[in-house]
């Protein structure tokens, strides 16, 4: 009887000491809510699995070059500000003038302001723009680690994907959408760990996006 009971308790502590390891699926699902409240299934998305740690890394190199070539914009910028304001300031001016006296003269005036404020804005946007695409979605993206798998979502945007149950992984994804005569790019990069558990599900949508302030995005950008 001793013999059978120990026999028991070695085999349950076998079992035990597997609980929590081996592989696991990872079920998912990419799609978006428009301001409608509609659902955009998104097909055909690649969905990489990232090392986490070295995804980390790779985030942290891009935004300490961001931060650096953003430092450099900044005096330019500012300057670029302060012409865009004093010429929005001589806008109001000659326009007040023009108002109360509608000569030719002060009319012209008010015209040459109006260019001096078009020209200063012209250069500030570029400027501006510059500054933004170092904090986008597209510079963290092209600088990441080689993936450990990936897979392509169905018709559906749905998704599966094998795990170690104890690894913390980033999965990777991008799609882009057609509105008009826009298209729109969207960018998840979402820290991921099956917890030890042998099945998850995982949405990613609006509310996980880069551009959103989710906890589980790995990076936070604009766009």
């Amino acid at each position: 009887m001793k013999s059978l009971m120990g026999l028991f308790l070695v085999s349950c502590c076998f079992a035990c000491s597997g609980c929590g390891r081996g592989r696991g699926k990872l079920d998912g699902h990419v799609f978006l809510v428009t301001q409608d409240g509609q659902n955009v299934k998104l097909g055909l998305v690649d969905v990489r699995v990232l090392p986490y740690e070295e995804t980390k890394n790779s985030i942290a190199k891009t935004k300490a070059h961001a931060d650096e070539e953003v430092a450099k914009l900044q005096p330019q910028m500012e300057a670029a500000r302060k012409t865009v304001a004093s010429a929005k300031a001589n806008v109001k001016a000659m326009k007040t003038k023009s108002d109360s006296n509608r000569s030719r003269q002060a009319m012209d005036q008010y015209a040459a302001a109006l260019r001096t404020e078009i020209s200063a804005l012209s250069e500030l946007a570029p400027l501006q723009e510059s500054a933004m695409s170092w904090n986008s979605g597209a510079k963290y993206f092209a600088n990441l680690p080689a993936p450990v798998s990936s897979v392509k979502t169905d018709a559906d945007g749905k998704f599966s994907i094998l795990l170690d149950r104890t690894a913390k992984i980033v999965l990777a994804a991008t799609a882009t959408r057609r509105l008009g005569d826009k298209t729109e790019t969207y960018y998840w990069l979402v820290a991921v760990s099956l917890d030890g558990q042998p099945n998850k599900m995982i949405f990613l949508s609006n509310d996980n996006l880069a551009t959103s302030d989710s906890r589980d995005s790995v990076v936070h950008v604009v766009e």
